[in-house]
């Protein structure tokens, strides 16, 4: 599925619209919006939010084409106050996904979401091949997150760790 948005999301809430209940639980997904969110509520939604979404499989990118929306969330001045960007959760699974940027609350998400080679970790995560960072990218240990590196396994850091979680 590619879908693209200009106000409105890529999937959920078109322009000044909530994000509403979006479930993504398999298959290619690929959802852009210049400044809706590519999954998430529209652009100019004051007093909407981005919505409840899960990923609980599939492979998805979801980004916004301009310099104001989100990749998952509550577009351009979408919504007001605490939870304005809505929810993201997994379903229990652990997911990989790629956004631009992430203004939904991350609580229930457990996963790894990229961008432009950063990454960002999202509940517990072993290592099962050795991973680096390269110079000029950053991965980030979101809080009460970790990121567990067995003994056979080798963490390279040439670029910068963000650990606000644990690494052990």
């Amino acid at each position: 599925v590619n879908t693209t948005g200009n106000y409105g999301s890529g999937i959920g809430g078109g322009s000044r619209g909530d994000g509403g209940v979006i479930t993504i639980s398999n298959g290619e997904v690929t959802a852009k919006s210049k400044d809706g969110a590519g999954i998430g509520g529209g652009a100019y939604g004051f007093n909407h939010t981005g919505g409840t979404i899960t990923i609980s499989g599939g492979k998805v990118i979801a980004t916004s084409t301009g310099s104001n929306g989100v990749g998952i969330g509550n577009g351009y001045r979408g919504g007001s106050g605490d939870n304005s960007g809505g929810s993201l959760s997994s379903g229990g699974n652990f997911i990989y996904a790629t956004a631009n940027s992430v203004n939904a609350d991350t609580s229930s998400f457990k996963g790894i979401i990229k961008n432009d080679g950063n990454t960002t970790i999202y509940g517990t995560y072993t290592l099962t091949e050795d991973m680096t960072i390269i110079a000029g990218k950053n991965m980030t240990i979101s809080y009460g997150s970790s990121v567990i590196v067995p003994n056979d396994k080798i963490l390279t850091v040439n670029g910068t760790l963000i650990n606000n979680g644990i690494l052990s």
